[in-house]
């Protein structure tokens, strides 16, 4: 069966792909190695001439974008950013000495992205420096990853963790109607109409449900205190995601301001 549906795609020509410019969902490299190909990630920018680290056939450990290239060095500052220095990184930005100070310091490229080496030398990408949340506390947190653990819950399409300078994370997240009428059915209760679901105790209390083992896995700064459910998902045409489905965080937390001061108003009159 597998060869059929690599013909068919055209698979069957392929010894691996590179995949990188976005993360790789783990379960998508998973599906195609099941099929005999290998998807590489890789990381890199322009201002160092593509990549700066790869995975390679044999020694590909998914979920990461691999180790760094030989010639290249790459460390992590102290605020998780990651910083590569070689002969690839670019000399500067034409006609923008400005920019190019800000780009490149004491001979390393700044990136501006979040990420950490493992035991074993892979490189994994977390978040954007500029998406970090700070907690009142100091702490530096890192909102995809959290987020992406919310979205495991089935009939959670998408969440948005916030919390810059408050005590506490909190969530905005939608919800996958078909799903969710899956849930209610298991689970005997009925659903109601979108703009109900946010108040609606049976829906609430599902997705409190998944979010309690979720909390358990995470550092107690980083745990999800309160969310609240919205009545569509986030799209293309109301601007809260690009063209290649990203977030756009910034505007989506803007646009919702008064949900999220609702969120954070209702903890702190409780003290």
């Amino acid at each position: 069966m597998v060869q059929p549906l690599k013909r068919q795609i055209g698979l069957d020509r392929c010894r691996f792909f590179i995949s990188a410019a976005a993360p790789l969902a783990p379960l998508v490299a998973h599906f195609f190695a099941a099929l005999g190909i290998e998807i590489l990630e890789a990381y890199g920018m322009s201002e160092c001439v593509g990549l700066a680290t790869l995975n390679q056939i044999g020694k590909n450990r998914i979920g990461s974008v691999g180790k760094t290239l030989s010639g290249v060095e790459i460390k992590i500052a102290a605020d998780g950013e990651i910083m590569v220095r070689g002969p690839n990184v670019f000399k500067g930005y034409y006609k923008d000495d400005p920019a190019t100070r800000a780009a490149i310091v004491d001979g390393w490229l700044l990136t501006g992205d979040i990420g950490a080496f493992d035991s074993d030398g892979f490189l994994k990408i977390t978040d954007r420096k500029k998406d970090l949340i700070v907690s009142s506390g100091g702490k530096n947190i890192a909102p995809a990853p959290i987020e992406e653990r919310l979205m495991r819950c089935p009939g959670i399409a998408q969440a948005v963790v916030v919390g810059d300078m408050k005590k506490h994370l909190s969530a905005l997240k939608t919800l996958d109607r078909d799903v969710m009428q899956s849930v209610a059915a298991e689970r005997g209760f009925a659903l109601p109409a979108p703009s109900a679901w946010s108040d609606d105790s049976a829906v609430r209390g599902y997705v409190e449900s998944c979010l309690g083992p979720i909390n358990q896995q995470l550092a107690p700064y980083e745990t999800v205190k309160r969310f609240a459910i919205l009545p569509a998902q986030f799209s293309l045409e109301a601007g809260e995601v690009t063209p290649t489905l990203k977030l756009k965080r910034r505007y989506i937390i803007e646009k919702y301001r008064p949900t999220i001061d609702a969120m954070y108003d209702e903890v702190y009159a409780r003290v």
